[in-house]
């Protein structure tokens, strides 16, 4: 999968529809992945709860547009909290 996203972006540059700045953001951030998968793996039990805590919600449905939203703020809310810790509001 590395390999492929390495590719499609090295396509980008020769199209032209990516800089090599753009490149280089998009492969750091790729270089960051294992840490920030390592982080999410460490913070499981938290997951594991917000994952019961759905289970038992009878209105979790990704068909259902509230549901949806709030399933689309809750994934931002992880991203937020697990991905990128250090932007964590005072008092979160």
């Amino acid at each position: 999968m590395i390999a492929l996203y390495l590719f499609g972006l090295y396509l980008g540059q020769l199209r032209g529809t990516l800089t090599e700045e753009q490149s280089r953001a998009h492969a750091q951030q790729l270089a960051e992945l294992p840490v920030k998968m390592e982080h999410l793996l460490n913070d499981s039990d938290a997951i594991e709860e917000l994952s019961k805590e759905f289970f038992r919600s009878p209105t979790f449905s990704t068909s259902d547009a509230v549901s949806f939203s709030l399933s689309r703020s809750k994934a931002r809310s992880i991203e937020r909290d697990f991905l990128h810790p250090r932007r964590r509001l005072p008092g979160r």
